[in-house]
């Protein structure tokens, strides 16, 4: 039996994909075969089990009838699993040829891709050292009227515009080497690293307009940890305004206490010590305390993003 026949084609990839396709719908079919057959082999013992044990043993035509119908399971069954044995074998060979096709297909591109940038490569490496040597020649009437050019400048150019050339030549030496094991199948194919997948946007955070009465700080949901001095405007997670509120380290931005001590020590600005700096969400009681403890109860204003305040020596 011929399971599938190999014909030319313009696209031995499409070919052979086709002829996996149609080995792989096969052994699905013959699988429900052999399933089948297996059932129909244990019905037979079943049933000559059953002549033997009940029936009547001088009856040795149904005794044969039944052998008979054992033996015909046994082989058909046997060539079932022949032929799936047979089958998995050619879809083994038929994907190993698959791969073989499109890692030669993969290295042809490469190889025709890889031609055409040291063309490119050699084109440029000509044009560089013509305009070069055009600018080398251009060097020498300006130089002489002009005082002060450094002696050997036209010889330095001329050498450096040299290894240009020769750094090119050599790039295009190592490509072509490469090249050839790409084609000889002995070289790996080389991709640039794909560029890194940007960060994941961070998320939106609902902020409270608070007045800072120390120095604080706190983290954010992004892990940074941000610092604000005494006596400034502070944008804090709407999750941390409770602490600051029980432990005294701030108040609504526009409760009478913030206007008070504003217009006594003005809005402040600019970085502040770490370690001088009250943590809003630590347990326990706060470093000091700078003004009088009151629960704001006044309007809440929202407004755009934290100050966030630098180190420095206070």
């Amino acid at each position: 039996m011929v399971f599938s026949t190999r014909k030319k084609s313009d696209n031995p990839i499409a070919a052979l994909e086709a002829e996996l396709t149609s080995l792989t719908e096969r052994r699905a079919t013959i699988k429900t075969k052999l399933t089948k057959l297996r059932e129909a082999l244990q019905a037979a013992h079943n049933a000559r089990r059953a002549t033997l044990l009940e029936a009547d043993l001088s009856d040795e035509q149904a005794v044969a009838r039944r052998d008979r119908d054992c033996r015909d399971a046994e082989c058909a069954l046997e060539g079932v699993e022949d032929a799936l044995n047979e089958l998995d074998r050619r879809l083994a060979d038929a994907q190993v040829q698959l791969d073989q096709a499109r890692d030669r297909a993969a290295r042809d591109a490469e190889a025709k891709e890889l031609g055409s940038l040291i063309d490119a490569l050699d084109t440029a490496t000509k044009n560089f050292t013509e305009a070069s040597h055009k600018m080398i020649q251009a060097f020498g009437p300006l130089i002489a009227r002009v005082p002060n050019v450094a002696w050997g400048f036209s010889e330095r150019v001329s050498t450096l515009a040299e290894s240009l050339t020769v750094a090119a030549d050599e790039l295009a030496v190592m490509a072509r080497t490469h090249v050839v094991g790409i084609t000889a199948g002995t070289a790996d194919i080389c991709r640039p690293a794909p560029p890194p997948e940007p960060p994941p946007p961070v998320p939106e955070v609902e902020r409270q307009r608070l007045f800072a009465l120390e120095n604080v700080k706190w983290t954010e949901p992004s892990g940074e940890i941000r610092y604000a001095r005494q006596y400034s405007e502070i944008l804090i997670p709407v999750s941390l305004v409770e602490g600051a509120f029980r432990k005294h380290l701030a108040d609504r931005f526009d409760s009478e206490r913030a206007r008070k001590l504003i217009d006594m020590h003005g809005l402040q600005h600019g970085p502040v010590a770490p370690e001088l700096c009250a943590d809003i969400e630590a347990s326990g009681a706060p470093s000091g305390i700078v003004a009088e403890a009151a629960e704001p109860s006044e309007p809440v204003s929202w407004v755009g993003a934290a100050r966030v305040g630098e180190a420095y020596a206070r």
